[in-house]
């Protein structure tokens, strides 16, 4: 294979797909900042899960929503899947990991649910701009949550992976559950997704600290290597024919970077920079029934995130997992944008942070608009 690129004569080919878009929770006062959605379809109905903090990114006391769906459109009213919830000392901070749907096995039918965990330091405070947040993460670790129903949910249980995903878990084709995490990409032959997780992934075994998969702790082992490698995080894997994963990267370089594992998720290949442009945000991978991979991501690189803009959200089509150089827009242009209403640490513009799923004849993509609101945009596979 080459060089996994979205380029074509250094531009990338656009044009807007129609899209029914709805509004699933609007924030207000009180917790008004969400991020990190996900959706999946389980017994009948559409159901997301997504974070949920009360004025900052990844504060003390974020909890985890939840909402269902008969049609993907019309939303139930959101409600708390777990949290606030206390920790040690203070209130933990959860993060929405994904979801992963369990059909039949000796476990039966449910909807599991993870959670990324940790509790802020008690040394935890604001900058006084109020831009960032300093303070150390202490017991970072993965909960899980399931429902038979969808409706009802069972107390979380420690997983005790240390690691927040980026996505839910994610099967190969011999059945084996991966997460895609920053540098972490923990794996399981469980079908339920509830036990036998190991870790495995791109940060060094000669660390002299103990890994955690969180904001804080791939920064820290990046630094560690002195240079041997690059500041990457919020992977997102598909396969190819070939049986090789391919788990891309965000970076900092305007391009997204590629790790290739030839083990089913076992050892994983010194990253590299492809040629898909990327504005340094969250995106996902994912493969049509046509059998074309695609990608749903903000690859404007010369908006850089640097002026805190995220837009617009692209759906990129590829034939062969290569060439991803024609693509829709499924968001975007400053004209779509409603007003931030209420200032926050990390809170950028934008429609952000996607995830997807095909269920029928729809690509169904949820993600967080201004990180205040939490959006679903479905798009007829016809239109692709």
């Amino acid at each position: 294979m080459g060089t996994i690129t979205n380029l074509q004569g250094g531009k990338l080919r656009l044009e807007r797909v129609k899209a029914e878009t709805v509004v699933l929770h609007r924030t207000r006062p009180g917790w008004s900042y969400v991020h990190h959605a996900s959706v999946a379809h389980f017994a009948g109905r559409f159901h997301a899960i997504w974070s949920n903090g009360r004025t900052h990114e990844d504060d003390v006391s974020q909890r985890v929503m939840r909402a269902s769906s008969s049609d993907g459109l019309s939303w139930t009213r959101p409600r708390p899947l777990a949290g606030p919830v206390r920790g040690r000392r203070r209130e933990l901070t959860l993060t929405a990991g994904g979801m992963h749907p369990v059909t039949g096995g000796r476990s039966g039918t449910k909807l599991v649910a993870y959670l990324g965990v940790w509790e802020w330091s008690e040394s935890q405070k604001l900058l006084p701009d109020r831009r960032a947040a300093v303070g150390e993460h202490v017991g970072t670790t993965l909960w899980a949550t399931w429902s038979r129903t969808g409706r009802r949910w069972s107390r979380p249980v420690d997983l005790g992976v240390r690691c927040v995903p980026n996505h839910g878990p994610q099967a190969t084709s011999s059945g084996r559950l991966i997460i895609a995490g920053a540098l972490m990409f923990p794996w399981t032959d469980d079908a339920t997704g509830l036990g036998g997780w190991r870790t495995a992934g791109l940060y060094p075994d000669d660390l002299d600290f103990e890994y955690f998969d969180d904001s804080q702790g791939f920064p820290r082992a990046v630094r560690a290597t002195e240079g041997r490698l690059p500041w990457l995080c919020e992977g997102s894997l598909f396969e190819t024919g070939d049986g090789r994963l391919h788990m891309l990267l965000r970076s900092q370089t305007g391009f997204l970077w590629e790790s290739v594992s030839r083990d089913d998720g076992l050892t994983w290949s010194q990253p590299s920079e492809t040629r898909f442009t990327d504005e340094c945000s969250k995106f996902h991978f994912g493969r049509l029934p046509d059998g074309r991979w695609y990608c749903v991501s903000n690859p404007d690189r010369d908006r850089q995130y640097h002026d805190g803009r995220r837009s617009p959200l692209v759906l990129a089509v590829s034939e062969d997992g290569v060439d991803f150089s024609t693509g829709y827009i499924v968001r975007g242009g400053e004209e779509d944008w409603p007003p931030q209403r209420i200032s926050g640490v990390y809170k950028g513009l934008g429609f952000q942070y996607p995830h997807t799923m095909v269920h029928g004849r729809w690509l169904y993509v949820i993600y967080s608009v201004m990180k205040e609101d939490v959006a679903v945009s479905r798009v007829r596979l016809a239109d692709i």
